[in-house]
């Protein structure tokens, strides 16, 4: 089961999908824990070859997952799915959040910072933007890309001294 994980991984990044299902229909009897992250790798294909619906499918099962990691993953993935590809900012807003208030600390939340600062900005909230990369600092201090982002606002607000001390952290 393993590998044939692993050779998900890599038919998903060679763009080759029609490999992607082949293996997911082949590991549909395998254990649960595999099955899920099998179900990741499919839906992360089905989202590649616009199949939105479809990646929405397969994840939305996947957010009950008693593993944390896959049920992050999946809400994260349904963020971004409804940020990118479908442009409802309440549903990618509600996944995204969920994402960091259940799992903050767990790898596949890590996007969800992201996808809920741009919510927060894509509606002009810059306060709520400011206030997820605060959050974000406040579990992982030296993030690059909330330091990166806090220098923006701070430099988007005039506060220059803020902004460049952002920047330098960042640098170095």
């Amino acid at each position: 089961g393993m590998y044939m994980l692993a050779f998900m991984r890599e038919a998903l990044s060679a763009g080759r999908h029609d490999v992607v299902n082949f293996a997911g229909d082949y590991l549909k009897s395998a254990e649960p824990r595999i099955v899920e992250e099998a179900n990741m790798i499919l839906a992360q294909s089905k989202r590649a070859v616009g199949d939105s619906e479809g990646a929405i499918a397969i994840l939305e099962p996947l957010k009950k997952s008693n593993n944390s990691s896959i049920a992050a993953s999946a809400y994260t993935e349904l963020g971004k799915i409804y940020l990118h590809d479908i442009n409802d900012l309440d549903k990618a807003g509600e996944n995204f959040s969920t994402a960091i208030n259940r799992y903050s600390r767990i790898q596949g939340a890590e996007d969800s910072y992201r996808g809920l600062t741009d919510v927060h900005l894509r509606r002009g909230d810059m306060e709520s933007a400011e206030e997820v990369l605060n959050h974000k600092r406040s579990i992982s201090t030296n993030d690059p890309w909330a330091l990166f982002g806090v220098g923006e606002m701070a430099f988007f607000r005039g506060s220059t001294d803020t902004a460049a001390a952002a920047f330098r952290a960042v640098a170095l």
